[in-house]
């Protein structure tokens, strides 16, 4: 299996680069996900995720996830991208470089996936198309797949200091999946920062970030009709989030 070089050296040299921007937000996760597979069986990955906002429109996006899918060592990298469009709702164009690989199953994938996303009070959508190439160690030519990538979810702003977000779809931020093979997710995140005593103490040193615990229940399926539904499994994502 070849090293995947050229991913990670775009990966540093993007992370390197950030250091030259002047951001107006930063946002960093670090999460564990436990997975259960009907055909890999239990699966677990380790992940690095950020956000950064320049001004009120641009936003640049990155993570790292280490991981095994059965007993199986696994490798997925992300780039983003978006910018904010200057119409009355929120709209925004969106580029993902997404890369994923288990070296044992000597092969690696390379998906660039344009979209748009709207960003809603109650919910909103997020749709485009992927490119995605995949390449096997005993072929050196690609395979080309085009894919619809689309997100749907709802919110539910009215619980105080807790984001909860319930939808559907197939793709996240380091996997793209065929159409058919969507999952059902249940988000939040509670910012426990909002409490008084840590409030105070973010008041009286800047360089403290807000604190918020992250979760994520996901519900996998292939197929939607009749015999061609399958259920896949089901992971749990959690960890923090800090924010500057």
């Amino acid at each position: 299996m070849r090293f995947p070089v050229l991913p990670l050296l775009l990966w540093f040299v993007c992370l390197g680069a950030l250091g030259a921007l002047d951001f107006h937000e930063i946002h960093g996760d670090l999460t564990f996900k436990p997975e259960y597979h009907r055909s890999f069986g239990f699966c677990r990955e380790f992940a690095a995720a950020g956000e950064s906002l320049i001004g009120d429109s641009v936003g640049l996006q990155g993570g790292l996830a280490l991981g095994r899918t059965g007993e199986e060592f696994d490798l997925d990298i992300f780039l983003g991208a978006s910018y904010l469009l200057p119409l009355p709702v929120n709209l925004r164009v969106r580029f993902l470089y997404i890369y994923n690989t288990i070296p044992a199953y000597t092969y690696q994938t390379n998906t660039l996936f344009p979209l748009l996303s709207f960003q809603g009070k109650w919910g909103g959508a997020e749709m485009g198309f992927a490119f995605r190439f995949t390449v096997f160690d005993s072929d050196p030519s690609s395979i080309f797949e085009p894919i619809l990538g689309g997100r749907f979810f709802l919110n539910f702003p009215f619980i105080e200091k807790v984001k909860l977000s319930l939808g559907f779809g197939n793709f996240s931020a380091f996997n793209m999946g065929n159409l058919g093979a969507y999952f059902l997710f249940l988000e939040s995140r509670v910012d426990i920062n909002r409490l008084r005593s840590l409030e105070k103490l973010r008041e009286k040193w800047r360089g403290v970030p807000l604190v918020s615990l992250i979760s994520n229940l996901e519900f996998y399926q292939t197929g939607s009709i009749g015999f061609s539904a399958a259920f896949q499994g089901f992971a749990w994502q959690g960890g923090v989030r800090l924010s500057w």
